[in-house]
């Protein structure tokens, strides 16, 4: 898979209700997550593609994924 040849530090976030990236295809490619390597996976029931909001509120509503991806980063800036 092309992950597995990514170099830089890479944050996936996925949801087994995601239409596009099925559950199928996120167990295709754990390989990729294993290891000593610079790559991390979220795997959520639920989030649909790229919404992850967060509460039962129809406005406004924020999407967790952002602070978890600067959290992420955070970190790998940490590290280096």
């Amino acid at each position: 898979g092309v992950a597995g040849n990514i170099a830089v530090p890479l944050l996936v976030i996925n949801s087994d209700d995601d239409p596009i990236c099925t559950p199928s295809n996120v167990d295709d490619n754990l390989w990729c997550f294993e290891g000593d390597v610079e790559r991390a996976l979220v795997r959520t029931p639920v989030g649909t593609h790229c919404c992850f909001y967060e509460g039962r509120t129809v406005w406004p509503r924020s999407s967790w994924s952002t602070d978890a991806s600067l959290e992420f980063f955070q970190a790998v800036l940490v590290e280096a």
